[in-house]
């Protein structure tokens, strides 16, 4: 059996800005209300009151928007979805979702996780940084969500606003897929991506290609929950699964029971992934292979455009320092080695001075653990960040501030600025050296976290195709100071036909924001074919 599938779309990459383009290419539209603040929009969008933000003209809607991103589709699909957000306000959408099944395109959703990407791995402990009506996907908004599924949210609130518990957060994504009824695929990890041409070999290229088939099959069952028709009440979005494990079973009875791409609170809609012998493969530019992470069974896809969204968290950077690799040493949050510790261990040491370093300082200053806290810049440097954030809204974060500048103290708090690390060895020693003497320390610790930030890994794009950072062509995509370099409108990605990139990669790392790449994906598609 082939396991070759056809499809308009490919999408690598699960996390939000995945959802919200997923929806989209399944036939959910946006319209404008009718109603919003800003006068000037509003009369440009009234000259095209009959049609979705889809069929329209983004250059001309966002010119002269100005806001928090770079993007201008970004900006302009937030003016309208949060308007008046940037000044507090807190306004209702001014967005209303239509859905026509005949505009839906085939189309498969790929990811390594559960739906949500990195959402999935957050802790409920961990607050949002965005307001959690920010991080609402439409139709069915995340307080709707937690009244459904009788979850309770970890809140912390002032008059700026509300934020939630991340892992709740991560949970409301993954359910979301299932209750809009969007082609996903969890487990599945994309190995090569390439160029469609005559040389490519189109037959099974591996030992249970066809158990994936299977697997792909079952994403879009007829009998799968239909999407809600465009009158439907509200009734029509579903409600909560009855129980993780009730759907795992209802997935495994239309498949066989390896357990691969299944995902707790997941369902599939009934778009058609058409099942081929990939004869007909002149009409597609790419190829995709991958495997299954749950069974190892290997997958080949063939699709006429392939969107990438696959983040800037699967690849972690490194010191590069001897030590690295040694169970101690961790690249990521985890409480569950902080239970282990006491007031009485050796210091933890916590690398780096971002948010995620500051995360890892909280959790540990919580349950007075000692920290040794190393950073490359000078304390005021390192604060600047932590400056921008309002005390109001983010006390945790002016409480790191405030240690990282000595304006306060904390007996299991102590900073290393202007450090780097040097190495770390088999008996848990972590020497330091400071960059503008050369001096040299070492550090007993238990335990150390290295929060440095992370990159997109896009190892499995062939070498031949050409992806370009923004800023520095000649270098590494960073979400920040090197996104990939995309049209500003359409998202697709320069030099490189039928491929688009959203979200994180072209420089969005906010979930208000990253539904405007999606839109400007769909608006180019609409227009070119």
């Amino acid at each position: 059996m082939n396991a070759c599938k056809e499809v308009d779309v490919a999408v690598i990459g699960n996390g939000p800005s995945a959802i919200i383009l997923s929806m989209m290419l399944s036939g959910y539209w946006p319209y404008f209300s009718g109603k919003h603040p800003d006068g000037l929009l509003s009369s440009k969008l009234m000259e095209g009151a009959d049609k979705s933000l889809v069929e329209q003209d983004l250059c001309y809607l966002a010119e002269g928007l100005e806001g928090r991103s770079s993007n201008p589709v970004a900006l302009l699909f937030d003016f309208l979805n949060h308007p008046g957000a940037d000044v507090g306000d807190k306004l209702p959408s001014s967005l209303e979702w239509l859905f026509d099944p005949s505009r839906a395109r085939s189309h498969v959703v790929l990811g390594k996780q559960c739906p949500g990407g990195c959402w999935g791995e957050m802790e409920d402990s961990l607050l949002t940084l965005s307001h959690s009506h920010w991080l609402e996907l439409p139709i069915l908004s995340y307080q709707q969500w937690l009244k459904q599924c009788h979850e309770p949210a970890r809140q912390s609130n002032s008059h700026h606003g509300s934020r939630t518990g991340a892992g709740s957060v991560g949970r409301y994504y993954s359910s979301y897929v299932g209750e809009m009824g969007l082609n996903f695929v969890s487990n599945a990890t994309v190995t090569s991506l390439e160029h469609f041409d005559s040389k490519l070999e189109m037959t099974s290229s591996g030992r249970g290609d066809g158990d994936l088939k299977r697997k792909l099959d079952a994403a879009v069952m007829p009998q799968a929950k239909r999407l809600p028709e465009q009158n439907d009440s509200d009734e029509a979005v579903g409600s909560c699964p009855e129980s993780p494990s009730s759907v795992v079973s209802n997935f495994s009875d239309s498949s066989d029971d390896s357990g691969c791409c299944s995902c707790p609170c997941m369902q599939y809609s009934a778009m058609s992934l058409s099942n081929s012998n990939c004869n007909d493969r002149h009409q597609y530019n790419w190829m995709l292979r991958g495997w299954c992470t749950t069974s190892s069974k290997c997958f080949k896809i063939l699709a006429k455009t392939v969107v990438l969204a696959c983040g800037t968290n699967d690849r972690q950077n490194v010191l590069g320092v001897p030590g690295e690799n040694l169970s101690y040493v961790k690249n990521a949050i985890c409480f569950k080695e902080m239970t282990k510790l006491s007031s009485l261990s050796k210091p933890v040491v916590v690398v780096g001075s971002g948010l995620s370093a500051a995360d890892v300082i909280l959790a540990l200053l919580e349950r007075r653990i000692p920290v040794a806290h190393v950073f490359r810049k000078k304390a005021a440097e390192t604060a600047n960040l932590f400056a921008k954030l309002s005390a109001n809204t983010y006390p945790e974060y002016t409480h790191v501030f405030r240690l990282v500048t000595g304006k306060e103290t904390d007996s299991c708090y102590r900073s290393y600025p202007q450090h780097v690390v040097k190495s770390f060895d088999d008996t848990k020693k972590c020497e330091l050296e400071r960059i503008d003497n050369g001096r040299i320390e070492t550090l007993e610790c238990s335990l150390a976290f290295v929060m440095t930030g992370g990159l997109a890994d896009l190892s499995f794009v062939s070498p031949k195709i050409p992806l370009r950072g923004a800023n520095s062509p000649d270098h590494s995509i960073h979400p920040v100071n090197n996104p990939l370099a995309v049209d500003p409108y359409s998202f697709a990605v320069d030099g490189v036909d039928n491929m688009y990139a959203i979200g994180s990669l072209v420089g969005d790392n906010f979930v208000r924001f990253v539904m405007g790449s999606a839109l400007g994906v769909v608006n180019h598609l609409t227009k070119t074919s």
